[in-house]
């Protein structure tokens, strides 16, 4: 972990990774809606998984990640969506995995949205959650999303 300009800390390749490689089994214990927190992963309507300050808690976002969380067996793991090399940030798309980043900040009184700093052409500016998302920016996330989502998705 290294700190990032604007963005707090960031977690950074210590050796070169191949896309599709698994990065690990995020970290955490599973909560409800009313005890979210910046450092909660959604993994269905009212499951988050709370980070308990592991490495994987500082994976920052990006509108155009190298890394992406798939959902497998009840758990969250990373693994890298297009080759990194050595130094490079690691980041996944916040969008992929929470519904309302809103609505989870007014249950626990506390603003979990945040305007974007990845500085990529696909930026959306404002992380919000999947649910504030253009159609047109939710297509473009589609295979990356999680079960919860992807239903919501389908199924709006």
């Amino acid at each position: 972990m290294c700190s990032v300009d604007g963005k707090g800390l960031g977690v950074f390749a210590k050796r070169d990774m191949k896309a599709g490689e698994r990065i690990c089994v995020c970290s955490g214990y599973k909560t409800d809606i009313d005890h979210v927190t910046a450092m909660s992963l959604q993994m269905d309507e009212n499951v988050f998984l709370h980070g308990v300050g592991e490495f994987d808690d500082y994976i920052n976002h990006s509108c155009d990640p190298n890394c992406v969380v798939r959902f497998e067996n009840d758990e969250a793991i990373l693994y890298v969506l297009r080759d990194i090399k050595t130094g490079d940030e690691l980041t996944f798309d916040y969008n992929t995995s929470d519904w309302d980043l809103i609505e989870q900040g007014d249950r626990t009184n506390t603003d979990l949205s945040f305007t974007c700093k990845c500085g990529t052409d696909l930026c959306v500016q404002e992380i919000r959650g999947f649910r504030h998302l253009n159609q047109a920016q939710k297509t473009k996330r589609k295979e990356y999303l999680s079960p919860f989502l992807l239903s919501r998705f389908e199924h709006p």
